[in-house]
């Protein structure tokens, strides 16, 4: 799990929800989020770049799969998020997936035909 460096919650919650489940581990890395905004410094946070390093650093840990767990950044669209999981598969071999991405398949596969959206950021 690729995590943003100012959130407190995924990895507690993470490990809440799989506490009962031998057949999973899970191993975080973090990218620098400090900011959310549409401001130029706080979007550039979201850098492929940013992506690519951290995915390097979680395939060291030779996972099975990689994915960002933030929704940050979703605003951008999916078709960004398809292209990170592009980069982050080329670094590490193995498959990689967003929160977007993951809600998107979710949504899909229950029928659900026009999804709204609340959301804390600008």
């Amino acid at each position: 799990m690729i995590a943003p460096s100012s959130n407190t919650v995924v990895e507690p919650v993470t490990g809440a929800l799989l506490a009962t489940r031998n057949d999973v581990s899970v191993h975080f890395t973090r990218i620098r989020v400090t900011s959310i905004s549409l401001d130029p410094a706080d979007t550039r946070q979201f850098d492929q770049d940013s992506f690519t390093d951290a995915a390097r650093l979680l395939g060291d840990a030779r996972v099975d799969v990689v994915a960002w767990n933030g929704t940050s950044g979703s605003w951008l669209g999916p078709g960004r998020d398809e292209r990170l999981c592009r980069a982050m598969e080329k670094v590490t071999g193995v498959p990689a997936t967003t929160s977007t991405l993951a809600m998107r398949t979710a949504l899909r596969t229950f029928g659900a035909g026009r999804p709204g959206l609340l959301t804390p950021y600008t």
